[in-house]
C-alpha cells in the first residue's frame, strides 16, 4: 500500500492575534490575514494535489499523494504567510502570523473517510501529526523519521531538534526561516546566520507583554519555580557583531537559581545554539542573561521593552543603560551624566510566548551584570523583604536598577598583570524603579536592607 502524506497546520495562538487586531482597522472575513491564511492553504493543497481533509476554527489537516509533495506544500505555505504579514501590517495591528506545520507519513485509507466521521476518528498517524504540529518551533515545520526518510532531496533542510515532548519518533524541524517584516527592525544590526537563529518575535509590541495582574519583582521566586529556560550569551570572542559575554554573567544566574528550593525542569543554553530557538516558544518561562551587546536574544527584544533598554544607534548597540517613566527619562553608563555601571532586574511577559514569563537579567558590563545578578539572588531568597528594604513594600515594580559595590579581590597577581584588574562584587545599592503603570518609584535612602 502506497504513503500518503499528512499535514496538520495552524496558527499560533490566534486567539491572542485576534485579540491583538481589534485596536486596528476592522477587516473582512474573506479579505483579512486569517482569510488569506485558509485562501493560500486551499490552494496548495490544490496545486500539490492534496486534500484538506478536515477543518477546524484555523486548525487544517490535509493529505497529499506522497510525502515530497506535502513538504513542497509546506514550504510554499510559509512563504504565502510571509507574504500575509507584508501585507496586512495594519491590519494585524503590531501583532505577527506564524504557523506550525506538524507532517508525518499514513497509508491511503484515511482519504476514503467521510466527512462526517473525520473529527472523531481515532488515528495513530493523525495523532502523531497532531503532536508535531502542537510543539513544533513556531514558523517552522516539524517532521517524523518516517517523513524525514520519505523526502529525498528535502532532507538537507531540516535538522533536528531540542523538543521533548514528542517520544513516538525521532523529530527534525525545519532549519531555517521567514523574517516577517515586523521583526527586520528589531534584528537590524544581528549577522544573517543570528537572525536565522533567532526564533518568531510574535509578539513584537509593548501592549502584548506589558505584565499584567500581579505579575512583577515579587513573583520572581514563583516563575523561577516553573519550567524555566536560562539563555546565556556566547562567551567565545567569535560572536558575529556582538561581544563575548562575561563568564561571570553566568556565575551570577547559577548562584541565583542554586538559591531556588529545587525546580528539576531548568534547561541551560547559549544563544548560538540552534537549538535554543526550539525551546525558547514553549512552555517555559525565560531567563535572559546580558545586554544586547552580548547575547542576541536581548538585541532582539530590546526595542519592545520601554522602560528599560540599551542604546541602540542603526544598527550598532551601546554600553548605555536608558530608563523611562511617565515622569522621566534619562541614562547611564559611559558619555552620560551618570558614569556607573548599572544593572537591572525586568519582568514581562515572554516576546516569544506571550502566555509565558520573561526575566531579563543585564547590566552595562559585566560589573553591573554581575550586581543584577546579587539582585535576582536577593529575590529569589525573599522577595518582600528585599524590596521592602527598598520601601517598595506597597507597590508592584515590574524592574528595578542597582549599581555594584566594587572590591578589588585579595590575593596575588599574574606576571605583568596591572593592580587590581580584578573586582569582587558582594554588595549592590538599588537606584531606580519602575512599577507596572510605567511610573518612577522612589527608592528609601538609608532602609535596612539584605543588600548592606
Amino acid at each position: 500500500m502506497s504513503r500518503a502524506a499528512i499535514l496538520n497546520i495552524d496558527v499560533y495562538k490566534s486567539s491572542l492575534l485576534k485579540e491583538s487586531m481589534k485596536g486596528g482597522p476592522e477587516p473582512t472575513e474573506e479579505d483579512g490575514p486569517f482569510g488569506a491564511y485558509h485562501q493560500a492553504v486551499d490552494e496548495l493543497a490544490e496545486a500539490y494535489t492534496g486534500d484538506v481533509w478536515l477543518r477546524s476554527g484555523d486548525g487544517v489537516i490535509a493529505l497529499f499523494p506522497s510525502a515530497r509533495r506535502a513538504v513542497a506544500a509546506a514550504l510554499d505555505l510559509l512563504d504565502a504567510v510571509g507574504e500575509i504579514n507584508r501585507h496586512n501590517v495594519a491590519l494585524l495591528n503590531g501583532a505577527v502570523v506564524f504557523i506550525r506545520i506538524g507532517m508525518h507519513v499514513t497509508d491511503d485509507s484515511l482519504a476514503s473517510v467521510p466527512p462526517e466521521h473525520r473529527g472523531k476518528m481515532d488515528s495513530a498517524d493523525l495523532d502523531l501529526a497532531g503532536k508535531l504540529q502542537k510543539y513544533c518551533p513556531i514558523g517552522r515545520i516539524a517532521i517524523s523519521q518516517e517523513a524525514y526518510s520519505a523526502i529525498s532531496f528535502h532532507r538537507p533542510l531540516f535538522r533536528p531538534t531540542l523538543i521533548e515532548e514528542v517520544r513516538d519518533s525521532p523529530i527534525l524541524v525545519l532549519t531555517e526561516r521567514l523574517i516577517t517584516p515586523q521583526e527586520e527592525a528589531l534584528f537590524k544590526g544581528l549577522h544573517p546566520r543570528q537572525k536565522q537563529g533567532m526564533p518568531p518575535i510574535p509578539f513584537p509590541s509593548w501592549s502584548q507583554v506589558r505584565p499584567g495582574g500581579k505579575l512583577g519583582l515579587r513573583t520572581v521566586p514563583e516563575l523561577l519555580q516553573e519550567p524555566l529556560l536560562v539563555i546565556l550569551g556566547e562567551s567565545a570572542p567569535e560572536h558575529g557583531p556582538l561581544a563575548p559575554a562575561a563568564t561571570s554573567d553566568a556565575v551570577g544566574v547559577m548562584e541565583a537559581l542554586a538559591a531556588l528550593r529545587s525546580n528539576p525542569d531548568v534547561r541551560v543554553a547559549v544563544d548560538v545554539w540552534p537549538g535554543t530557538g526550539d525551546l525558547v516558544s514553549s512552555r517555559r518561562n525565560v531567563v535572559l542573561v546580558g545586554a544586547g551587546m552580548v547575547n542576541a536574544y536581548s538585541f532582539a527584544i530590546n526595542d519592545i521593552m520601554p522602560h528599560l533598554r540599551f542604546a541602540k544607534s542603526g544598527e550598532r548597540m551601546f554600553g548605555q543603560l536608558m530608563l523611562a517613566s511617565s515622569e522621566e527619562e534619562f541614562r547611564m553608563g559611559a558619555d552620560t551624566g551618570d558614569r556607573r555601571d548599572a544593572g537591572f532586574v525586568s519582568v514581562s511577559r515572554s516576546p516569544f510566548n506571550a502566555y509565558q514569563r520573561l526575566i531579563w537579567v543585564a547590566g552595562i558590563n559585566d560589573k553591573g551584570t554581575q550586581a543584577a545578578a546579587l539582585l535576582l539572588k536577593d529575590l529569589v531568597l525573599d522577595a518582600e523583604e528585599c524590596l521592602g528594604s527598598m520601601g517598595l513594600r506597597g507597590s508592584n515594580p515590574i524592574g528595578c536598577v542597582v549599581v555594584p559595590r566594587v572590591e578589588p579581590m585579595s590575593g596575588g597577581r599574574a606576571p605583568g598583570e596591572a593592580p587590581f584588574t580584578k573586582w569582587w562584587i558582594k554588595r549592590y545599592k538599588p537606584v531606580w524603579a519602575v512599577d507596572d503603570d510605567g511610573r518612577s518609584l522612589r527608592i528609601a535612602a538609608g532602609q535596612p536592607s539584605l543588600l548592606e
